[in-house]
């Protein structure tokens, strides 16, 4: 029996820092885990990696933009990370 990997939407609600941020991405980008999608909620259109969804908002705060986020998941699973801080490469598993 085989069984599949559920899709899981790796939410950043993003702050300021871009350089926490970009380094955030690519920490996720080599996650032991294939099939993701990753999503950032900004306050602004940024330029990232071209596999990341962006949404932009205009409202502040952390919570708003993961709800906004999840609205956006096509996960089964929505998995939570701040832009300042890296995963380990088993994290999803």
């Amino acid at each position: 029996m085989i069984s599949k990997t559920p899709l899981v939407s790796i939410i950043i609600p993003f702050y300021k820092n871009i350089t926490y941020l970009e380094e955030c991405i690519r920490h996720c980008l080599e996650l032991e885990y294939s099939n993701y999608e990753i999503i950032v909620v900004s306050n602004s259109l940024l330029k990232l990696h071209e596999c990341v969804k962006i949404i932009v908002t205009d409202k502040p705060g952390q919570a708003y933009k993961k709800d906004i986020g999840v609205a956006h998941a096509s996960g089964e699973i929505c998995a939570f990370i701040d832009d300042d801080a890296y995963p380990s490469k088993d994290w999803i598993k």
